[in-house]
């Protein structure tokens, strides 16, 4: 299943021969290791299709103690990504935009 990530934007690593985003490698180890940490196992809540066929969608990983672990707000709290405005709205809409905001005072990664 191809997935975009719902309500985020998150540098890329390019396919072609164009230079990778800044940070495109840090996000991707990032989402690495919380996959590892999740044991593979996570929950995808799909929000639509985009014009690509992907599934727009939330992932999250059960965390330990039951508390759930949300990539985005993972991503967006290390710097390592931005709210993007596609007029979608994701179900933890909320939830990034505390997430975001923490980056920016902290001045980490793309939020500097």
């Amino acid at each position: 299943m191809l997935v975009e990530l719902c309500g985020i934007d998150a540098p890329e690593l390019k396919q072609d021969e164009a230079p990778d985003q800044p940070l495109a490698n840090e996000a991707k180890q990032k989402l690495l290791k919380l996959v590892a940490a999740a044991d593979k196992q996570l929950m995808v809540i799909p929000v639509e299709k985009d014009n690509q066929g992907r599934t727009v969608a939330e992932v999250m990983a059960y965390g330990k103690d039951e508390a759930d672990i949300s990539f985005q707000e993972e991503l967006l709290l290390s710097g390592l990504a931005k709210m993007l405005n596609s007029g979608v709205v994701c179900p933890n809409q909320l939830g990034f935009e505390q997430a975001q905001e923490i980056a920016k005072a902290s001045k980490l990664g793309v939020l500097k």
